[in-house]
């Protein structure tokens, strides 16, 4: 109850078809640009490639403070894109902000529940 009510349509219904159809190409690009790049350099550099944005995506933030993996992105190549996101509207971005204290309180980060 802390982040809003919850919608169950939300959870069942499948998101966007445009956005799935999005995902599905990028994920196959990925796969086609690192496989191109093992045959040209050798099997580290992908692996490489992979250990890097493994650690870029674990970064964490206060459970209050929006959270843009910048350095993701950036490995990804991702800064020029239209994502589903900007035009859609994320349904992560809420115009009303919780309690900041009792947010952080409840965080796993901060030893909540």
């Amino acid at each position: 109850m802390r982040t809003g009510p919850r919608f169950v349509r939300s959870d069942i219904t499948p998101s966007h078809p445009l956005e799935a159809a999005q995902t599905q190409h990028h994920e196959h690009q990925e796969k086609l640009k690192l496989g191109i790049l093992g045959a040209i350099q050798g099997q580290h550099a992908p692996q490489l490639i992979r250990l890097e944005r493994s650690l870029l995506a674990q970064h964490q933030v206060l459970p209050v403070t929006a959270s843009t993996p910048l350095g993701l992105e950036v490995s990804l190549n991702m800064l020029d894109t239209m994502m589903v996101e900007d035009y859609l509207n994320d349904p992560a971005d809420a115009e009303v902000m919780g309690n900041v204290h009792t947010m952080a309180e409840a965080s796993p980060l901060f030893g909540g529940r």
